[in-house]
C-alpha cells in the first residue's frame, strides 16, 4: 500500500526545498539517496533524475553515484549510504531527506518493491523507522 503523501506533487518540491536550505551536505545526501532508489529494479532512473533536477537537486552528484551503483553496487551502496548518514545527527533533516528521496523516486505516487526495500535501507541508515513513512 502506497502512502498518500507520495502521490502529492507538491511533496516533491517541498521536501527538497528544505534540503537546499540546509546546505551542500544535505544536497549530497539527497543525490545519493535518490540514486539508491534509482538503481533499484524497476525504477525509472531518468524520471527520478528529472524530478530531482526540477526540485533543484544536484544532477551531477546523482549521475556520478548512479554510475558507481551500476558499476560496483556493493562498494557504491556503502559509499552512498555513508553520504546519507552524514545528516542523521539532525532528526528533522533526516526525516526531510527520507521523505524527499521517496517523493522524488515515486512514479505516479508509487514505489516498486525494490525501491521500497531501498527506501527502508535509507531510513535505517538515518536511524528512522521505515513505518513512519509507510514503508
Amino acid at each position: 500500500m502506497t502512502p498518500d503523501w507520495l502521490s502529492d506533487p507538491k511533496e516533491r518540491t517541498a521536501a527538497a526545498e528544505g534540503l537546499r536550505a540546509a546546505g551542500e551536505e544535505a544536497l549530497a545526501a539527497l543525490a545519493a539517496g535518490c540514486a539508491l532508489l534509482a538503481a533499484a529494479e524497476d525504477a525509472d532512473a531518468d524520471g527520478i533524475r528529472a524530478r530531482l533536477t526540477a526540485a533543484g537537486g544536484p544532477a551531477d552528484a546523482f549521475d556520478a553515484t548512479l554510475e558507481r551503483l551500476r558499476g560496483d553496487a556493493t562498494v557504491a551502496d556503502d559509499e552512498a549510504l555513508a553520504t546519507v548518514r552524514a545528516v542523521k545527527g539532525d532528526a528533522a533533516l533526516a526525516q526531510r531527506l527520507a521523505r524527499a528521496c521517496c517523493a522524488l523516486a515515486a512514479h505516479d505516487g508509487d514505489l516498486s518493491p525494490a525501491q521500497t526495500a531501498a527506501a527502508r535501507r535509507l531510513c535505517e541508515a538515518l536511524n528512522l523507522s521505515p513505518t513512519q513513512f509507510g514503508l
